[in-house]
């Protein structure tokens, strides 16, 4: 931990949460059972409900690290680094893997002036690091040009660029101010910034908005990142002279920061509100199902149906249509607030914490109700389709 040998055991608890289903994505549902043991430094034993071949499945991350955040007495906010080792993982003579869950990073603009250690500080608060940070080399070649020169066409020297192997947990930015370094970032579908505005969706050669200066994307950086002043290092004092001669650009950052500050809660207080929502239809489906279900025992031989059966379904209808309402009414209310990919992302993270079943009904429910749908309601139907897709995907085995 941190650099340092951990003297002491840790708990089932550390071990589930923050190796297993964090660190490791592993699946939640195979585990068995969990064993702490200290073999002069802590050790975990965890045991599955299925046999697997763990050279293939931790091929190439039998060595990770990540973060684990607390809290001091004081209220401050702590963070400590931890490597692992999963012992036993063979890394010879096994076959290269097809997986897509690992991106491959390339860093640069160091210029070994940024320790490695604080770029694999700034990297673990984007996701799980797979292997250790290498810096590429570059190798001397023979050819004519160096044919009258005494040199080893072996020599071989460090190029300054650094690659990774990552399990990325949320997007990474392309350009991150380190230690006063202006490093890039690069890997299979990031997306790239327009170093004029430093804005997505374009690059600088076909850019229509204004310069924006790199010392203000620092500040908007420092401003919105949320993370301590001392992840920046030398550009926070390069940042507060900057701040002092702009002023005024300076305080509208502040101003967008708080900004994207009220929108963030916005944005989950409208989570928990689709979650309610969710709840709520999946209940009243139940009650629906459930007096149904009465409905067909208790039905008179001439086919009738008791006033109390008739009854319980008008009140699940009840149900349904005041869900719809608030529904419709919570969805007028953001419109103005939310855009349509914060719509999007809101949906996908309350669905994906769904079961199978609970997407099919939820499903069947939205795709029951009659009338024409709304937009709002079609891209509820789409991403419900896309999570259930994925989920049942997923459920499948990997291999026989």
């Amino acid at each position: 931990m941190n650099g340092k040998d951990l003297r002491s055991q840790v708990s089932g608890k550390f071990a589930v949460v923050h190796i297993y289903l964090k660190a490791l994505g592993m699946n939640k549902d195979e585990l068995e059972s969990v064993i702490p043991k200290y073999r002069g430094n802590p050790a975990i034993i965890f045991k599955l409900k299925n046999v697997i071949n763990i050279d293939e499945v931790f091929k190439g991350r039998a060595n990770f690290s990540f973060l684990k955040r607390s809290k001091t007495e004081d209220g401050a906010e702590r963070v400590d680094t931890y490597d692992c080792v999963i012992r036993g993982v063979r890394e010879e003579g096994q076959p290269p893997t097809t997986s897509q869950r690992y991106t491959y990073l390339k860093i640069e603009g160091a210029d070994l002036q940024v320790e490695p250690k604080t770029i694999k500080k700034w990297l673990m608060q984007y996701g799980t690091l797979m292997s250790d940070l290498v810096q590429e080399a570059e190798e001397l070649g023979t050819s004519s040009e160096e044919e009258d020169l005494d040199l080893d066409p072996g020599l071989t020297w460090s190029t300054g660029t650094y690659s990774i192997k990552m399990l990325l947990q949320r997007p990474i930015h392309q350009f991150l101010p380190i230690d006063g370094k202006k490093i890039k970032v690069y890997h299979k579908g990031i997306k790239k910034m327009c170093s004029n505005c430093y804005q997505t969706g374009h690059l600088r050669m076909t850019c229509q908005g204004n310069r924006v200066d790199w010392m203000s994307y620092v500040d908007n950086f420092v401003l919105n990142s949320g993370l301590d002043e001392t992840y920046f290092g030398k550009w926070m004092e390069k940042l507060q002279n900057w701040r002092e001669t702009m002023d005024d650009v300076h305080a509208k950052n502040v101003q967008r920061a708080e900004e994207n500050r009220k929108r963030k809660e916005e944005m989950t207080k409208r989570r928990r509100e689709t979650v309610e929502e969710i709840t709520g239809i999946l209940q009243a489906q139940k009650q629906q199902e459930a007096v149904q279900e009465q409905g067909c025992e208790d039905k008179h031989e001439e086919g009738e149906t008791t006033p109390e059966i008739a009854d319980a379904h008008q009140n699940t209808a009840g149900v349904a249509e005041d869900e719809g309402a608030r529904d419709r009414g919570r969805k007028k209310q953001t419109k103005q607030r939310l855009s349509e990919s914060d719509e999007t992302s809101l949906l996908q993270d309350a669905f994906s914490s769904l079961t199978v079943d609970q997407l099919s009904g939820l499903l069947k429910a939205k795709t029951g109700r009659t009338g024409r749908k709304s937009k709002a309601d079609a891209r509820e139907e789409e991403e419900i389709r896309k999570t259930l897709a994925k989920k049942m995907a997923g459920t499948q085995p990997q291999n026989e």
